[in-house]
């Protein structure tokens, strides 16, 4: 995991991150580094730094290596916005057929459809667990009915997720023809001790289909973060993307958030990775503490619910005043935390110098690494901070760097 942070004003962009990468043996044991480079520059004369979280490689080529590569093709001058520097690293990872080749593409959609429907394996040998349904029973009506609501209900979830940006319009029932007998090969291999039905391998083919043109997260997804200036730019922006994969030469991105300073906007504190100190910190509140209050309130109208009675129309005021005060509490929270806290941060960064945005940055990741200390957490956010300062007139510089 990681811990990052990006700090934007009308002076400068501040960056930090931790240095802890956690690397999977092929058996299941992991091993922790204090080391990984998360911050990676641009060479001048691009006013652009990258920050990477999440997976170590894209379809088994490192990201620090083509990302590298990467940076090498781009042109002499700057580009004209920091969007451009990633719509133009989307365009160069998906023009690199020999890096990303075919096998590596086939053999992460066969990782994502087996991972998906495992999952949809376990919710259905759960679902007949809890009916009470045993081996010999599969063919009967009752797992019949179990195997298809399991499946429709997994459409539904699918049906209400993002689009991948470009896969629209895609035919990915073609996609999944093409690759015929590793789907064949999957639900063999995944449905082999559950119930099934023809409906129900019917609905998994639609399921997969669905899957493969939406955004679902998964352990291979990486975010990247460029920040900085481009050409054209007065004030600093920010570009974070999701990276997941390719399949057919067509590159899996997940949700973008875009933040620019403008002269109306005068900054802003992005938390990337593992946030929750962070966010508690910025808040002034967790969310856990809010959750345990809804759930007072619930459990205190309940027990008036049974000293008034049953009189409908009783019940029914009670039912929109409890609605009421749930609403409030949620908006009193967040009003509080804007005006005591959030809001005077704000305004504050927005005239912090360089200098004192990159200590705010720094500090902002010891949070979470204290977090984790304390908490007794593995040690997936630690090792040394790196700290970079981004200016227009003066590129990229490292405040702190191992």
């Amino acid at each position: 995991m990681t811990a990052q942070i990006v700090i934007l004003n009308k002076l400068c962009a501040g960056v930090s991150s931790d240095s802890s990468v956690t690397l999977s043996g092929r058996d299941g044991p992991k091993r922790t580094f204090p080391t990984a480079e998360k911050i990676l520059p641009l060479p001048p004369p691009h006013n652009i730094v990258v920050l990477h979280g999440g997976a170590t490689e894209l379809l088994g080529v490192p990201y620090s290596v083509f990302l590298g590569e990467w940076m090498q093709a781009l042109p002499d001058s700057p580009l004209e916005k920091v969007l451009d520097y990633r719509t133009n690293l989307e365009a160069w990872v998906i023009a690199q057929g020999d890096l990303f080749a075919k096998d590596a593409q086939d053999e992460y959609l066969h990782w994502i459809v087996r991972d998906y429907l495992l999952a949809v394996r376990r919710d259905l040998l759960k679902r007949c667990q809890e009916t009470g349904l045993e081996e010999g029973d599969w063919n009967s009506t009752q797992a019949a009915s179990i195997v298809e609501e399991v499946i429709s209900s997994s459409l539904e979830y699918l049906g209400n997720r993002p689009y991948l940006r470009g896969w629209e319009d895609v035919d990915c029932g073609a996609i999944l023809r093409a690759h015929d007998d590793l789907f064949k090969e999957t639900m063999e291999w995944v449905f082999d001790d559950t119930p099934r039905t023809e409906t129900g391998d019917d609905g998994l083919k639609e399921l997969t289909e669905t899957l493969l043109a939406v955004y679902e997260e998964y352990s291979r997804d990486a975010v990247l973060t460029i920040v900085g200036y481009g050409a054209d730019e007065l004030f600093p922006a920010s570009e974070k993307v999701i990276f997941q994969g390719i399949i057919d030469g067509r590159l899996r991105v997940g949700p973008i958030d875009s933040t620019s300073i403008t002269v109306d906007m005068s900054s802003s504190i992005i938390p990337l990775g593992q946030t929750e100190a962070v966010h508690t910190f910025l808040r002034a509140y967790n969310p856990a503490f809010l959750s345990k209050a809804h759930e007072r309130l619930g459990s205190v109208v309940d027990k008036v619910r049974e000293i008034v009675g049953a009189e409908p129309a009783v019940l029914s005021k009670m039912e929109e005043l409890e609605a009421t005060g749930h609403e409030e509490l949620d908006s009193d929270f967040e009003a509080l935390s804007w005006g005591e806290f959030l809001q005077p941060m704000v305004d504050t960064v927005a005239g912090l110098p360089p200098a004192e945005v990159a200590r705010m940055a720094e500090a902002l990741v010891g949070l979470q690494v204290l977090r984790q200390l304390t908490q007794a957490d593995a040690e997936t956010v630690g090792g040394p901070i790196d700290v970079a300062i981004v200016t227009r007139h003066d590129g990229v510089r490292w405040i702190r760097h191992k």
